[in-house]
């Protein structure tokens, strides 16, 4: 559990709220689905972990990993976790951006690994004002999947280049997974271990004259929890053409467009564009980009200004599964073209005009 999460739980703890209650609007927040005994269960963890150094789990772990390389087992065993426990203090450290790797069996510290959040990505382009520009934006390709759709990624990558476009965004999860991250996922894969995976993708993957920004999905850090490898900056390692943006989220800045390219968490919303909208709420007004391309519910949707925010969701290239069949939800299948006009306003380009096309390619399937 990461510090605004505890202060957030420790907030509603204090109005005397029941698990349950705390539990439906900590997921309201952080866009979740945890239990309310497992809520607890962190958040008492947590809360030991304070009493006893200070501090949260998190900066306990990382000062123990700073001082030697440790197994995970070994470091569960010094802050007295079960291995749920663990789990949980993986996923904080990764949501934390914690400059931690694993490396012969072991955790360490990277002391020259710059986090993402701190990394300024930008575009090396010149974009004209008062003419239409087109970025690609897809998501969810869950390559080495027995659902996979290659050549559909390859026909959409085709159309983005008839089309004009000038950058490709993925909003995540490119592979599907080592095997854990739902149950009975085994029989779903096609291929197994990461390096096999990393070279099936780099091998599958498209090539095109414009470059691919991508984040690493839920799916793609299976890999990360379960061995400590960033499987898509493995990836984008080896090929010239992909660059990776970090964790979950990154910023990439093009031409003065500010896009946001984040993987989301749980199941669909009634509303197609509440995820967008919580999560541009939750955002401060410095963090705040041009264009949210967001990942991980497997439809298309759009927002056309939210405080001052394009938002799309750009579907996926996965089709139908028996997970999603069990969820009640339905994989759309393709991806979109954001066609935007610049303007210079104050010598900043500035979206005046935008159009989103969905190249709709479940008809292939």
């Amino acid at each position: 559990m990461i510090g605004n999460e505890f202060t957030f739980v420790e907030a509603l703890k204090s109005d005397k709220l029941t698990w349950a209650q705390i539990t439906l609007k900590f997921n309201e927040k952080y866009q979740t689905d945890i239990t309310p005994t497992a809520l607890q269960k962190r958040y008492e963890r947590e809360l030991a972990a304070r009493d006893s150094v200070g501090g949260t789990l998190v900066d306990k772990a990382i000062r123990i990993i700073k001082a030697e390389p440790i197994k995970p087992t070994e470091l569960a065993r010094r802050l007295s976790l079960d291995m749920d426990g663990l789990e949980d203090l993986l996923d904080d450290m990764l949501n934390s951006r914690a400059a931690v790797k694993y490396h012969n069996n072991c955790l360490i510290f990277d002391r020259s690994h710059t986090s993402p959040d701190d990394q300024k990505h930008k575009m090396d382009i010149s974009l004209e004002s008062g003419v239409w520009h087109k970025i690609g934006i897809c998501a969810d390709t869950h390559f080495c999947s027995i659902y996979e759709q290659p050549q559909l990624v390859e026909k959409f990558y085709s159309i983005c280049e008839e089309e004009g476009v000038v950058a490709m965004l993925n909003a995540g999860d490119v592979f599907a997974g080592n095997g854990t991250v739902y149950k009975g996922q085994m029989q779903d894969l096609k291929i197994f271990g990461v390096d096999k995976q990393i070279q099936y993708v780099a091998s599958i993957y498209p090539y095109a004259p414009y470059p691919t920004y991508m984040v690493s999905g839920n799916h793609d850090l299976d890999a990360f929890k379960n061995a400590g490898i960033d499987i898509c900056e493995r990836l984008c390692d080896l090929r010239p053409d992909l660059h990776y943006l970090g964790k979950l989220g990154g910023y990439i800045d093009i031409d003065g467009i500010n896009c946001y390219v984040m993987h989301g968490d749980s199941g669909n919303p009634a509303a197609r564009t509440f995820k967008m909208q919580k999560i541009i709420d939750n955002m401060p007004l410095e963090a705040l980009p041009d264009v949210l391309a967001l990942g991980h519910f497997h439809v298309v949707s759009h927002l056309p200004k939210y405080r001052n925010v394009i938002g799309i969701m750009p579907a996926s290239f996965e089709s139908q599964t028996d997970f999603l069949i069990r969820k009640g939800l339905f994989s759309e299948v393709g991806g979109v073209i954001l066609s935007v006009m610049l303007a210079d306003v104050e010598g900043k380009n500035k979206i005046v005009r935008h159009t989103m096309e969905f190249i709709d390619l479940s008809h292939y399937l």
